[in-house]
């Protein structure tokens, strides 16, 4: 699976990586939908989850949006 790294540090210079897959279909093709799976390593309360769109391009878009909100959350700047 194709995957999207973002490393961060948080407000003590802690790394931290975001990491974001590629759209996707539905791995038990029971629907046309399709997914992006989302994690965080390094934080406190790690995260992992599959975000699901009609489309690709849905998937993609909500997963971006959750790992902006996280980045912000937690106060994440790159690096």
């Amino acid at each position: 699976m194709n995957t999207y790294r973002r490393h961060c540090t948080d407000s003590t210079g802690t790394p931290i990586e975001l990491i974001l897959s590629a759209p996707f279909p539905n791995p038990n093709g029971d629907s046309a939908d399709w997914c992006c799976h989302i994690e965080t390593r390094g934080l406190n309360n790690n995260y992992s989850q599959t975000i699901w769109g009609v489309d690709a391009i849905q998937a993609l878009e909500l997963a971006c949006q959750i790992i902006s909100a996280v980045q912000e959350r937690e106060g994440l700047q790159l690096t």
